[in-house]
């Protein structure tokens, strides 16, 4: 069940993030296409492996703690649950 609406949870926990953290994603997106060639949303999106590697490639592990530990306080505050969110984490 959490797998039908995982895209829509990763979506608003993206533009949340981006909202309040806009120069971490900022700078994140911006060395993921010009280093990497990849698209750091769509990564995020549709591949949690490679989004993980390229956040600990660009911010290290404490990078991407932040990510992980941030993603869970807007789940709490946008009322998503945790058990869908950890699922989405997990695959990660």
């Amino acid at each position: 069940m959490a797998r039908r609406g995982a895209g829509r949870i990763k979506k608003l926990i993206w533009d949340e993030f981006y909202k309040k953290h806009t120069s971490f994603l900022g700078t994140l997106v911006y060395y993921a296409r010009s280093k990497y060639h990849i698209d750091a949303e769509k990564a995020f999106l549709s591949d949690p492996q490679l989004f993980r590697k390229v956040v600990t490639k660009i911010y290290g592990e404490l990078g991407w703690q932040l990510f992980v530990e941030e993603a869970i306080a807007i789940a709490q505050k946008l009322r998503i649950n945790l058990q869908e969110l950890e699922e989405i984490i997990n695959t990660v």
